[in-house]
């Protein structure tokens, strides 16, 4: 089990670039889980609320890793439609794809910047850029990442300009952004109504053990 929770939890810390390891996070992980635990027996000395504030415990380190990873996923999204016009920039000067990404890298912030960071190291280790190119789009698992992917691809195979290619491909990417915001403000009410309704039971069963168990 540990085996595979190392390697599960060390391989997703470096894909987000965070600055732990798997054995701090697990250590981290067990004292959450009896933390809880205990406080949920303080609290309502019940075992079943103590196995429920356990199993919070386990999971909520988790969570944290996995809402910091969506964090940094959105502000790739938000950091992609400034790295295509870098890159559009970069090419209308006279630079390679490869030389675009390396600016891209040195111009832009973090995580745009690591990310192509990995792969301008991956193309100087070798790597053909097509490849190293596919192996960031499947990295990242972004529906945006993989339209530059698959633009760029098909740019390279079949010519034209590829500088308007990415101005274009900005502005579409940018309208998909809106549309999804658009979306999540106008959804909003009805998510916070269902994690409110959705916790509600929980918080009145804590509520009563303590204050009537019968």
């Amino acid at each position: 089990y540990r085996q595979s929770y190392d390697k599960k939890v060390n391989g997703e810390l470096q894909r987000n670039f965070m600055p732990y390891s798997a054995d701090r996070f697990f250590r981290n992980n067990m004292l959450a889980t009896v933390g809880l635990a205990a406080v949920g027996y303080l609290w309502t000395s019940s075992i079943l609320f103590t196995l429920l504030f356990g199993a919070g415990g386990y999971y909520l380190p988790k969570l944290s890793l996995k809402m910091s990873a969506h964090k940094r996923s959105d502000k790739l999204e938000l950091q992609l439609v400034d790295a295509l016009y870098v890159l559009a920039n970069s090419v209308s000067a006279g630079l390679t794809l490869p030389m675009a990404c390396d600016v891209v890298t040195k111009q832009l912030v973090p995580p745009v910047s690591q990310e192509f960071g990995l792969l301008t190291n991956e193309i100087r280790l070798g790597v053909p850029f097509d490849q190293a190119l596919e192996s960031m789009a499947h990295r990242l698992k972004s529906n945006n990442f993989d339209l530059m992917t698959t633009s760029i691809l098909v740019a390279r195979q079949t010519g034209g300009n590829i500088s308007e290619i990415f101005k274009n491909l900005a502005l579409s990417i940018k309208e998909i952004m809106r549309l999804e915001a658009k979306v999540k403000s106008l959804t909003a009410q009805g998510r916070a109504q269902g994690i409110v309704l959705s916790s509600l039971p929980l918080f009145m069963a804590g509520i009563l053990s303590k204050i009537s168990p019968d």
